[in-house]
């Protein structure tokens, strides 16, 4: 497993999730349900939902439940995932 640093905008808070837009979006970098951790590498959350334009969409993200919005500021802070290394054929 690598660790990916997330390209991410933070836009707002929906209902229940963090609302972000990506800057520069690969395919494949990060899935839905893929892990998301601060950069002390504790784990906040996962990823929810991907969604709009291709090359720069938004991503939703749905914090943990001992995570309190309040608590995290997402407009200053690194936000990383876990991928796992493609295998080569």
């Amino acid at each position: 497993m690598s660790w990916i640093k997330l390209n991410l905008n933070f836009i707002g808070t929906s209902k229940k999730n963090q609302i972000f837009r990506s800057r520069a979006f690969k395919k494949g970098q990060f899935n839905i349900y893929s892990p998301v951790f601060d950069k002390k590498m504790n784990m906040i959350g996962h990823i929810k939902d991907v969604f709009g334009p291709v090359d720069m969409p938004f991503v939703s993200i749905q914090l943990d439940t001992n995570i309190k919005q309040v608590d995290f500021d997402f407009s200053s802070q690194s936000l990383f995932t876990k991928m796992k290394k493609s295998k080569k054929k």
